[in-house]
């Protein structure tokens, strides 16, 4: 595989681009440049920058400012949170294993922060419940200690959700980075906070098409909080049938997002179908939204968990209309309407679930 290293990068706002390849046993190629949507979860090629037979390259362009991936013919991918007037230096790593080095952009080392601080997170809150709910499936334990220890995997992301607003609200603040980090943030904890910083963000950025997807996003997270009706849902179930929470009016409704492979979304599986027994006779319905990408994987796991209940799903992972509207980006996650629609708990489970059933059911 071709190595190759850069020897420095300088960006500045409505910005050039220069270097040298330090490295390369790949010909003289050209280095792409991207632009990073958080709503699409996509990256969209906004140049190509050649590279001459020196291994040397330069150009100009007017580009707003944003988030940006920088690839170089070895596949190596370079991340960069641009601002107007930044002038931003990326030096060659002295080791092919090591990351580049940028200087220059207090946005992109906001990024960086960020993003080392959500690793040692996840190393400390999420991991070690999840590798344990893993040793006990394949140990086939009771349900009893899956459950708890499914408990346990979600309430060490829920806490890890919690740390990541924190460190946004108190570090990253209306910076670049911002954008960045808006697709992991929990809407029900410090949600103001955010949205003010939203507005700070929007001060300087206000026909930015980022300040738009970050409104979007605080109003799509309002519209799904307590004392809401939720945003409709409509979709084909396994059977190619079409299925629609407005079907459902007047009942209880239990709005579950799930995935074949989230472990504790297959724990709750087997809740729900406990759950349905007890309220058999009465008008609970649970509608669950799979975010699967191929029907294999979401038929298999739905015969092998025992779904009966009603569940649609567009298999587009990540990338679904479905998830986004409801601003869905950790799973389990669930939503509890009353008979008027409206939506009274989030992510309850077990005998909290049980019990704010029953309450909705008193007359």
């Amino acid at each position: 595989m071709a190595v190759c290293l850069l020897e420095s990068i300088s960006v500045f706002g409505d910005f050039s681009i220069e270097g040298k390849l330090m490295k390369s046993t790949a010909p003289p190629g050209e280095l792409r440049l991207q632009r990073i949507n958080l709503e699409t979860q996509g990256q969209r090629e906004v140049s190509r920058i050649p590279i001459d037979a020196d291994n040397a390259f330069k150009a100009t362009m007017d580009l707003e400012p944003g988030l940006f991936e920088l690839m170089t013919p070895a596949g190596d991918i370079i991340k960069l949170a641009i601002q107007d007037g930044q002038n931003i230096v990326i030096s060659s790593p002295p080791e092919a294993d090591k990351s580049f080095e940028i200087s220059g952009s207090p946005d992109t080392e906001l990024w960086m922060d960020y993003e080392q601080f959500r690793q040692s997170s996840l190393n400390r809150l999420v991991y070690p419940p999840r590798e344990a709910l893993k040793a006990a499936l394949a140990a086939k334990v009771s349900q009893a200690e899956i459950d708890e220890l499914a408990k346990a995997e979600v309430d060490g992301y829920i806490a890890h959700r919690h740390e990541l607003n924190d460190f946004v609200i108190e570090h990253v603040g209306p910076s670049m980075a911002l954008y960045a980090t808006a697709k992991r943030w929990d809407g029900d904890y410090r949600l103001e906070d955010l949205a003010s910083l939203v507005e700070d963000f929007a001060a300087t950025r206000l026909h930015s098409e980022m300040t738009l997807e970050l409104r979007n996003r605080i109003q799509r997270f309002r519209a799904v909080s307590i004392g809401q009706a939720p945003p409709p849902l409509e979709g084909i179930d396994l059977d190619g049938a079409k299925n629609a929470l407005a079907d459902h009016q007047g009942e209880i409704v239990l709005i579950d997002f799930w995935a074949s492979w989230c472990g504790p979304c297959r724990t709750e599986n087997h809740n729900y179908n406990r759950l349905l027994n007890d309220f058999e006779i009465s008008d609970l319905t649970v509608f669950s939204v799979n975010l699967d990408t191929r029907h294999s994987d979401w038929e298999r796991a739905s015969r092998q968990d025992e779904i009966s209940w009603i569940q649609i799903s567009d298999l587009k992972g990540w990338k679904s209309p479905l998830a986004r509207a409801y601003n869905v980006s950790a799973l389990p996650a669930s939503f509890l309407l009353d008979r008027h629609g409206r939506i009274i708990a989030k992510n309850l489970r077990g005998d909290a679930l049980h019990a704010a059933i029953l309450q909705l059911q008193t007359p």
